[in-house]
């Protein structure tokens, strides 16, 4: 027993309450953590297509060759156009899928950015290997 006061029971008019002072601050204090970062899977989803595409494109690349050196130009260059249409697809997919991603508020935005960037890069180098394919047919033939 302090004061008067069992350990149950709490003063009734506490030494600031008098005076006027201002209450002093708790030793702690509660903070709501923030929510977990929802997963971003639009964003993940350009990520993995895009590595699927770069992956494609390596693998018809070296397809070409082999097949350039063993069959002939005319399938190898069969393969290739085929697998280029493909792997356009899948990096504007990913460019699209990637942007999307990182328009999402509250969502993690690394693997979006990089979809979005293997998205672009792949999409840029398949349609300006298309332009300097077709213009050079024209001035070499």
């Amino acid at each position: 027993m302090l004061n008067g006061m069992t350990d149950q029971q709490h003063p009734q008019n506490p030494p600031y309450a008098a005076t006027g002072a201002q209450v002093p601050a708790a030793p702690y204090q509660q903070y709501s953590t923030p929510p977990a970062p929802a997963a971003n899977s639009i964003g993940r989803a350009g990520f993995i297509l895009g590595l699927i595409a770069m992956a494609i494109s390596l693998a018809a690349n070296a397809t070409a060759q082999i097949l350039f050196r063993t069959v002939g130009g005319a399938v190898a260059g069969a393969v290739s156009g085929t697998a280029s249409l493909l792997v356009l697809a899948l990096g504007i997919a990913a460019l699209i899928c990637g942007l999307v991603g990182l328009r999402r508020v509250g969502a993690p935005h690394g693997l979006a950015g990089i979809g979005a960037g293997i998205g672009l890069a792949i999409t840029i180098g398949v349609i300006s290997s298309f332009l300097i394919s077709t213009v050079s047919s024209f001035l070499v033939y």
